[in-house]
């Protein structure tokens, strides 16, 4: 500050005018500033009500819906559409094939997710549901990798099923393209079997069965475990996406996780499954082996599949209170693709004949 503006603020400061109108301009800011307060104060709270409100008025509405929707479709026996129904029957015969494979290659498998759900709830598909959800032990699992190939060809379905993987980035987002919006290669992660045919010169997904892995694991903390179990998966899927096979990558996983193919006293999901936030949709959950296997069968519309031996207790270790249909459901829609679709039922129907054929005429 220079000499000048020192004088000048002394003078001023040794001054009563100035102390006056200091003084009176600071009170009436004062003043103005608690009568806005007291305005925004009065506005917030009667906005603070209002919104309190709404909210109780919204959960009314979905618990109304939600109670509706139980109803409907808990107490109710309802006839999906044409379409529905045919993408339902479509899906079940390929689960069909799957499970003969299994049963020639000794190969365990269960109902998993929806379509386990399905089968306890619903004694078949939840009702909106339009694909199947299937789970194996890594070791089972990686044997049906291999021989899947050469059963497609020998029961003469090579032009008819598509083998392929879901892809993720190596962070974990899901997607189906080979690569992300970051340039990177995405990587895959678990077994998809499609049937797809063109439709409006799209090649339309019509039915599929997701395979899922499933891992022992020798030793974990429940505190550290989910953590634990990112960053794995985190390092498994940079390997893969640094081109290590998935082999190695794998064997790179098992030792970080210590996890075993052969029986332990818990299983818990594969990295390439649905489980784990963030990116997942369910938390990570273990699974004691005892409640899994030996595994029963249930019914499943029309067929028997096997299922984990306590059901009750795997459900709610994924869902929760799974009994009732809750207020947010997930969905995929396929549904849509072919609700106007001219000569949607034929092209289904001539595809479940093709299956029911292969399966009458499987080759153990």
């Amino acid at each position: 500050m220079s000499l000048k503006e020192q004088l000048s603020k002394m003078f001023l400061n040794r001054s009563n005018s100035y102390r006056f109108y200091k003084e009176y301009y600071d009170a009436r800011n004062v003043t103005d500033s608690n009568k806005e307060l007291k305005k925004l104060k009065k506005e917030f709270k009667k906005f603070k009500k209002e919104n309190e409100q709404f909210k109780r008025n919204t959960n009314e509405y979905i618990d109304s819906c939600n109670y509706l929707f139980n109803n409907i479709y808990l107490d109710y026996t309802h006839k999906p559409t044409k379409t529905l129904q045919n993408i339902k029957i479509l899906c079940a015969e390929l689960l069909v094939f799957v499970n003969k494979v299994c049963e020639k290659h000794d190969i365990q498998w269960w109902l998993d997710y929806g379509t386990l759900l399905g089968a306890v709830r619903h004694e078949g598909f939840v009702p909106w549901d339009d694909d199947v959800d299937i789970a194996m032990t890594r070791k089972n699992y990686n044997k049906f990798i291999k021989i899947i190939y050469e059963e497609v060809e020998n029961n003469n379905l090579r032009d008819f099923i598509d083998i392929d993987y879901r892809r993720k980035d190596s962070n974990g987002d899901q997607s189906i393209h080979t690569r992300n919006d970051t340039g990177n290669h995405l990587v895959r992660t678990f077994m998809q079997l499609w049937i797809k045919r063109p439709i409006n010169d799209i090649n339309s997904i019509l039915g599929g069965v997701d395979i899922f892995p499933y891992d022992y694991i020798t030793a974990f903390h429940y505190s550290d475990i989910e953590k634990d179990f990112q960053n794995a998966r985190t390092k498994y899927y940079k390997n893969l996406d640094n081109k290590m096979s998935y082999i190695d990558s794998l064997q790179i996983l098992y030792k970080d996780l210590d996890l075993s193919m052969n029986e332990t006293d818990w299983l818990i999901p594969g990295v390439e499954t649905s489980y784990g936030r963030p990116y997942e949709s369910f938390k990570l959950q273990t699974f004691d082996r005892t409640k899994v296997f030996p595994l029963k069968k249930t019914k499943f519309e029309v067929y028997e599949f096997p299922i984990p031996n306590d059901s009750d207790y795997y459900l709610k270790k994924v869902y929760g209170k799974y009994h009732n249909i809750p207020k947010s459901v997930y969905r995929h829609n396929r549904i849509d693709d072919f609700r106007h679709v001219q000569n949607a039922d034929e092209l289904f129907e001539e595809c479940i004949d093709r299956m029911r054929e292969a399966n009458d005429n499987f080759k153990f």
